[in-house]
């Protein structure tokens, strides 16, 4: 496979010119298999069917940018069958704090659902997902005492838990 070694081992071994020559000349043929714009053209054939398959993320749109990456995950995964373990939601949430800081008045007007905010609020501040003793109660305590209690028990809660101060999670401008 390669020329220089070739060459030199040509010169050291085969002194008949003619049989040089021969060796020489199908060597360069079988040689051509290799050529660089073969290759080249090979490899961006390739990368073009990659980006037609799996298009660039969006910079100017980072929730869109989310909502992909999910939902290409979650396709991945039904194909092994298995499901994603938390929401889209959960997800953009997690992805726009600021170094362990959350930002719990945004969270409090993203317009979610009372599983999606105690998803979100879990992940967030705990680093781990809600059982489901945990989204029950939860999702029980807003149904009867309503989303505005709801919302500022579950702070209440977070603000003073061992577990969100030691993993240096952080509240930011909370209304509460």
């Amino acid at each position: 496979k390669d020329p220089v070694f070739l060459s030199k081992v040509i010169n050291e071994v085969v002194t008949n010119e003619d049989m040089r020559k021969v060796i020489i000349a199908a060597q360069r043929k079988r040689l051509e298999d290799f050529q660089y714009e073969k290759i080249k053209d090979t490899f961006q054939k390739y990368l073009r069917d990659f980006m037609t398959k799996y298009p660039p993320l969006n910079n100017d749109d980072s929730k869109k940018n989310y909502d992909k990456l999910y939902d290409m995950t979650e396709k991945n995964l039904e194909g092994s069958g298995k499901t994603m373990q938390f929401s889209k939601f959960a997800l953009r949430t997690i992805a726009s704090r600021q170094a362990e800081s959350t930002d719990v008045t945004e969270l409090i007007n993203s317009g979610c659902s009372a599983h999606e905010f105690i998803e979100a609020f879990f992940l967030t501040f705990f680093g781990t997902m809600p059982s489901e003793t945990d989204f029950e109660y939860w999702e029980n305590d807003e149904k009867t005492r309503g989303r505005e209690a709801f919302l500022h028990t579950m702070l209440e809660y977070a603000r003073s838990a061992e577990t969100r101060i030691s993993g240096g999670a952080r509240m930011l401008y909370s209304p509460y």
